[in-house]
């Protein structure tokens, strides 16, 4: 069985966000006191006591020069372990010509100068092409980016089946669909890239086995999404499980 979502518009928010006011967001994160993820193998920073390591995902605005994504960074950035830099999000108009490489790499060296306590993961598209894919990553390896996300969802509409309802051309497309080319952009990135970045599979993962087959790809951490919508909170289980016995 296969299966996906399709995500469509947020609602407006002063960020140009996923409809959570930053602000907001940062708050109720800091309430979360006792979760500890350490994703890039080093102790987080000093901050506030019992401040949460979790991750802050603003969606960067592409057409406001960069004030209000430098804003979200500051304000995130101390509940946060890691920061996304979400550029290639198919709900946010002009989002995408961030993912040019030198002018990507230069965002994420601005954001670095306002805040280098925190590690900069960028999320890239599931819609780049190989060699777009490798330039992107050529021009992240001499930036301060310590990981990558591949991928976020997909203006395609590869692997649905029957005839889509109306608006259904709208929006980005995430599950099941979208593993095949997740591991195959995990492999390229890998490959021509080595060790330089942490990788973070995201698509199409609904069990162990999933998971297995993006670590065996080269990934160094898994996100589940809509696999969680479908299989529960069941799967996380299932997926510790997996890549504790494959690593043992």
């Amino acid at each position: 069985m296969r299966v996906a979502l399709l995500s469509r518009e947020y609602p407006p928010d002063v960020y140009g966000g996923a409809g959570v006011h930053v602000e907001y967001l940062a708050r109720e994160l800091a309430k979360l006191l006792d979760l500890r993820v350490h994703c890039f193998g080093e102790p987080r920073p000093a901050g506030p006591p019992g401040s949460p390591e979790v991750i802050a995902h603003p969606t960067w605005d592409a057409l406001e020069g960069g004030g209000r994504h430098l804003a979200a960074l500051r304000t995130v950035a101390p509940v946060a372990d890691y920061v996304a830099v979400n550029v290639s999000s198919p709900n946010t108009e002009g989002l995408a010509e961030l993912e040019e490489p030198g002018r990507l790499a230069a965002l994420v060296r601005s954001l670095s100068e306002v805040e280098p306590r925190r590690p900069l993961v960028v999320k890239l598209s599931a819609d780049l092409a190989e060699d777009r894919l490798t330039a992107v990553a050529d021009a992240l390896s001499d930036s301060p980016a310590a990981g990558l996300v591949l991928s976020n969802t997909s203006r395609g509409r590869a692997g649905l089946r029957g005839p889509l309802p109306p608006g259904a051309d709208q929006g980005g497309l995430s599950g099941r669909p979208l593993l095949e080319g997740m591991l195959t952009a995990i492999g390229t990135v890998r490959s021509r890239t080595k060790d330089r970045f942490t990788l973070m599979a995201s698509g199409g993962i609904f069990s162990g086995a999933d998971a297995q087959r993006a670590l065996g790809a080269g990934a160094d951490l898994v996100q589940l999404w809509t696999g969680l919508v479908y299989a529960g909170p069941g799967l996380i289980g299932e997926v510790v499980e997996a890549v504790t016995s494959a690593s043992i």
